[in-house]
């Protein structure tokens, strides 16, 4: 009989790239993982997870959030899955710190996101699997919470809160309110609830069931960060496959999370590039492409608002102080990137 580690590499069908921690072979991890629980008075209720990747200078704080929960530590298991490329700064950053006494630190040789959230999926020991990021901070009642929502909802398939963005400075004049999203901000109000159609939780700030994870297979691993690159809807794959096991994605509002925005990202140039990688994203994850119509539509009608002599190319990547038009500017990018990896025809061929 294969292991439930063995099992769940196979559904992703990465049986041999088993990820390891440093010094353990894949084998060794399953013995390490049955012998930690053989020795435990009980599992712990859930698994806060922190992946992190060339942030050694805000990973401390991340940490520090997690070992001020107000959910006793018997209860919670802390896993950093570090797969950094840096080895020299791992190694000085290792080599100073520890992990909490009841964490572990995982270590993988191979970037990406959704490869280090299915190392932490592995070695965990919860039921419940909470994920957050390297430069977010937990609110003391953020593992309470989630354990809180699951256990009264059982038709719950994932569960996630409010993420409060730490801006470098003041938030950008020229942000659109349908743009907060990309810059990770979650707000669906005061009340725990199942999210409406287009709603979505964010991935610094949501948490799974762990069987739940390992039957559908984890997580997409062509999807998510890897790098420098900002490739996302890692979660919106998880959460589709959730769906058709009858799950219910629900915002808790207790789960509070706070995320900072880094001062590179607040700028107009970065968050083309969001949606340029969004559409991306989409493509690769199978999300319903626009309609070319609706692509021709907003490409014209933003193009309409510019003066004649903008009315090119380079009007797609004017910075400017109006929110509404940079928002018609980002849809019209997105609509002529669609229209380039989709059919591209001239609309009047």
């Amino acid at each position: 009989m294969p292991t439930r580690e063995q099992a769940f590499f196979r559904m992703n069908g990465e049986t041999e790239a088993m990820e390891r921690r440093v010094g353990i072979s894949p084998g060794e991890i399953t013995e390490q993982e049955e012998r930690l629980a053989s020795q435990s008075t009980g599992a712990p209720a859930i698994a806060a997870v922190i992946c992190t990747y060339n942030r050694y200078d805000l990973l401390p704080h991340a940490i520090a959030s997690l070992e001020k929960q107000i959910l006793p530590s018997s209860a919670l298991e802390i896993l950093i899955v570090d797969n950094s490329a840096d080895l020299d700064a791992q190694r000085e950053f290792w080599d100073t710190h520890s992990a909490p006494k009841n964490g572990r630190v995982l270590f993988d040789t191979v970037p990406g996101l959704s490869r280090a959230r299915n190392t932490a999926t592995r070695a965990a020991r919860a039921p419940i699997i909470a994920y957050m990021d390297d430069d977010a901070i937990a609110e003391p009642e953020w593992c309470s919470s989630i354990v809180g929502a699951f256990k009264e909802l059982p038709d719950a398939g994932a569960v996630g809160g409010p993420v409060e963005p730490i801006w470098p400075g003041e938030e950008p004049p020229w942000l659109h309110k349908w743009q907060r999203g990309f810059f990770t901000i979650v707000d669906h109000g005061d009340e725990r609830r199942a999210l409406g159609e287009k709603e979505w939780l964010a991935g610094t700030n949501i948490a799974f069931r762990r069987a739940d994870l390992e039957q559908i297979g984890g997580f997409h691993e062509s999807l998510g960060r890897i790098g420098a690159s900002l490739l996302s809807n890692e979660e919106l794959s998880v959460a589709a496959k959730l769906k058709e096991m009858g799950r219910v994605p629900y915002y808790e509002p207790g789960a509070k999370v706070l995320h900072r925005v880094h001062s590179e990202r607040v700028s107009q140039q970065w968050l083309r590039r969001r949606v340029a990688w969004q559409v991306i994203s989409d493509l690769l994850s199978g999300t319903p492409k626009m309609q070319s119509e609706v692509c021709w539509s907003r490409l014209a009608e933003y193009l309409r608002q510019l003066p004649p002599e903008m009315r090119g190319v380079r009007g797609l990547f004017l910075d400017g102080p109006d929110s509404d038009l940079f928002y018609k500017q980002c849809e019209a990018l997105e609509a002529v990137l669609y229209l380039a990896l989709n059919d591209g025809k001239d609309p009047e061929a």
